[in-house]
């Protein structure tokens, strides 16, 4: 080969190899999400002061918590009719560690700082949540790569 092609094949192969870099890192498999999912048997006279108690503290707590990172989605299902589990709560975190650490607990300190208010509102949620019977589940949640 002579010494005016050198310049042109290394220029060829650096671009092969960076190319090959570059694909490698787009097709990094998806990261995995994890939804802890509780389900609670609640008396039924209670769902309204439990819908009340969700909206007045818990949203507002879920908002805070989604800009501490970690938990990426927060739904609460409520059955209508008779059953078992008339409550579900779910909660997507970004990773395995997020499922166990304490953002949801600094935003619950950052929305309710006074901590009589806060012992208040969390014997609510007992009172209500408490009486029946109640599971917890943690799911992976499968996606397209």
């Amino acid at each position: 080969m002579s010494r005016h092609y050198m310049p042109i094949a290394l220029a060829l192969s650096l671009t092969a190899v960076v190319a090959s870099r570059s694909t490698a890192q787009q097709t990094r498999p998806p990261q995995e999400v994890y939804w802890s999912v509780s389900y609670y048997q609640v008396d039924w006279p209670k769902v309204d002061s439990l819908m009340k108690l969700i909206r007045a503290y818990t949203l507002p707590q879920v908002d805070e918590a989604k800009k501490l990172g970690g938990l990426m989605d927060y739904r609460i299902l409520i059955h209508y009719m008779a059953g078992r589990d008339n409550v579900v709560i779910m909660q997507k975190y970004s990773s395995w560690a997020a499922v166990h650490d304490t953002t949801m607990a600094v935003a619950e300190r950052r929305i309710l700082p006074d901590s009589t208010k806060r012992h208040a509102v969390e014997a609510a949620f007992r009172s209500i949540l408490g009486g029946g019977l109640h599971r917890d589940e943690i799911y992976t949640e499968v996606t397209k790569q």
